[in-house]
């Protein structure tokens, strides 16, 4: 994500503060392979889409994340 790759993620509670409403990526439900299929078609053919989303997902990550931080943890 902070390298402005789009993200598909499985729905978890961790995962949806991250993603928010699909803004900065995909979450899928676990165990639900359909759903994963669906949701990496739309990432190959609707690059615009994922352009937008990788794009958001780098900046909620800078904005959230900095080197300091990672050095820390």
């Amino acid at each position: 994500m902070g390298c402005g790759c789009p993200v598909i993620a499985s729905d978890l509670h961790a995962t949806r503060d991250v993603i928010g409403n699909g803004e900065t990526g995909r979450a899928v439900s676990p165990g639900q392979s359909p759903s994963l299929a669906e949701v990496t078609c739309t990432a190959l053919t609707r690059h615009n889409l994922m352009i937008d989303h990788s794009d958001c997902g780098r900046k909620w990550a800078h904005c959230h994340f900095d080197r300091n931080q990672a050095e820390e943890k």
